[in-house]
C-alpha cells in the first residue's frame, strides 16, 4: 500500500476503489493509519539516512511544494531534499523559509549543491559550508530563448561543451584524480570562455530583458558555477536531487493533497519517499 501510494503514486481513495472493486472493504481512514504505523515504525531508518547525508563531504540542496490538508482547506508546505549519490533524505517544512536547511545542517561542514535561491544564503554566512550552483540552472534559462535569441543558442553550446566533458569522464568511470586533471585540462579553459561571452552580453543586452536576466543568474553565481572544476569530486549540477523529487512532482498531480501536514502526512511521505528513493539509488 505504501508502495502503491509513493511509488505508484496511486491515492488512498483509488486504492480504495480497487479493493472495493475485490469485495474488500478498506475505509481510506483505516488506509491512512497505516501509512502513519509504517512511517513511524521507518522512522529509525529515515533518520540514519539523513545522518548518513550529513556526513558526506558534498550534498544536494532542492525543495519542491505540496499540498496539505490544513484546518479544513488545502495549504502549500514543502517537501526539502538533501541527496547523496547513495541517498536521498527528504524532510517536510511548512513554508520555504531558509530556516528550515540551515536547522537540518546545523554542525555541516562541506559543499552544498543547489540553485541561487536567496533562502539558501543564511547556510553559508559562518565560513562552514560552501556554495556550489547548478549548470542546468544557468542553462535553462539560456535554452528557454534559443528560438528567439541567436546569443542565446551560442551560449547553450558553449556549455554543452562543459557537458561532453563531463560525459566522457563517466564513460571512462574515471577517478578523482582523473577528473580534476581532465577539469583543469579542458573545462578551465571552456569556462573562459563562457565567461567572456558573458561579460559581452552583459554590456550589449538591457538588465531586464530576458536575456539579460540569463546572464545576470550567471554572473551572479558565477564563483559557485565554476566551484566544481576545482576539484574532482563535485558534480556540475543539483541534477540528483530533481530527480529524487521528481516523483513527487508526478505523485501530486494524483492526489488533491498529501495528507494533514499538522498530523503527520508531510512527515510520512518524507519518510516514504527517502527510503524508496534511496532504494532505487542502489
Amino acid at each position: 500500500m505504501l508502495i502503491a501510494k509513493y511509488a505508484d503514486h496511486l491515492p488512498l481513495y483509488r486504492q480504495a476503489a480497487i479493493a472495493a472493486r475485490q469485495g474488500v472493504h478498506l475505509p481510506r481512514s483505516t488506509l491512512c493509519d497505516w501509512v502513519g504505523a509504517v512511517a513511524n515504525r521507518l522512522k529509525p531508518v529515515w533518520e540514519a539516512i539523513g545522518a548518513e547525508v550529513r556526513a558526506e563531504p558534498y550534498l544536494h540542496l532542492d525543495d519542491t511544494p505540496i499540498r496539505v490538508l490544513a484546518k479544513d482547506r488545502c495549504a502549500i508546505g514543502r517537501l526539502w531534499t538533501y541527496g547523496v549519490p547513495d541517498a536521498v533524505h527528504l524532510r517536510y517544512a511548512p513554508t520555504r523559509a531558509g530556516c528550515w536547511p540551515h536547522d537540518f545542517l546545523r554542525g555541516y561542514r562541506g559543499f552544498v549543491v543547489g540553485d541561487a535561491y536567496a533562502g539558501h544564503n543564511a547556510l553559508f554566512t559562518d565560513g562552514n559550508r560552501t556554495p556550489v550552483a547548478c549548470w542546468v540552472h544557468a542553462r535553462r534559462n539560456f535554452y528557454e530563448l534559443i528560438e528567439q535569441e541567436r546569443e542565446a543558442a551560442a551560449m547553450v553550446s558553449l556549455i554543452a561543451v562543459l557537458y561532453g566533458i563531463e560525459k566522457r569522464l563517466r564513460e571512462a568511470h574515471a577517478d578523482p584524480d582523473i577528473i580534476l586533471a581532465t577539469r583543469r585540462r579542458d573545462a578551465v579553459p571552456q569556462l573562459a570562455r563562457i565567461r567572456v561571452e558573458l561579460d559581452r552580453l552583459m554590456l550589449t543586452t538591457t538588465p531586464k530583458s530576458p536575456l539579460g536576466k540569463a546572464t545576470r543568474y550567471a554572473l551572479t553565481c558565477w564563483d559557485a558555477l565554476i566551484r566544481y572544476a576545482d576539484t574532482g569530486f563535485l558534480p556540475i549540477d543539483n541534477n540528483l536531487a530533481e530527480r529524487s523529487i521528481r516523483p513527487v512532482a508526478i505523485g501530486r498531480k494524483n492526489y488533491l493533497f498529501l495528507g494533514s501536514g499538522e498530523n503527520g502526512g508531510g512527515d510520512w511521505a518524507a519518510i516514504a519517499y527517502s527510503l524508496i528513493g534511496s532504494c532505487q539509488l542502489n
